[in-house]
């Protein structure tokens, strides 16, 4: 059986920010990349982010019955950069920064496909792990 680092479960906290809390509740650790066959062509691209890990505690939920409160694991920094079609897009997202704990952000970004290549999206880690919540492609033209 293969070993992954996707969550088998979903976050129990309210992601703040959005209306989508089921994108964001669940995400990989660890990604190195993405890639869409798609036709040559302009699509719209949206990276999904929300740091799940953090030190702020929460009332324990109905079925924890010792009634204890929890927290996630312990915030520990995270830094990655995202580059689509080997161009750098996001320098140095982290969770000291732009990742505030149980917040959602997405990225929104116009990519070509070109040459029969389709759309990659590679993850660098500079220091922890690098998530994604959620992604979406559409075809603009």
């Amino acid at each position: 059986m293969e070993r992954t680092k996707r969550q088998s479960y979903g976050s129990n906290v309210n992601i703040l920010s959005t209306d989508l809390d089921a994108v964001y509740t669940t995400q990989m650790e660890g990604i190195e990349a993405f890639r869409f066959d798609v036709p040559d062509g302009t699509y719209a691209l949206s990276l999904h982010f929300a740091e799940l890990h953090s030190d702020i505690v929460h009332k324990a939920l109905a079925y924890n019955l010792d009634g204890e409160k929890v927290n996630s694991k312990s915030s520990h920094e995270r830094i990655f950069s995202v580059s689509v079609n080997n161009n750098l897009v996001l320098d140095q997202i982290s969770n000291k920064g732009q990742l505030v704990p149980e917040k959602a952000i997405a990225f929104h970004l116009s990519v070509e496909a070109r040459d029969g290549k389709g759309i990659s999206v590679k993850f660098t880690d500079i220091k922890g792990e690098a998530i994604l919540n959620g992604i979406q492609v559409q075809r603009i033209r």
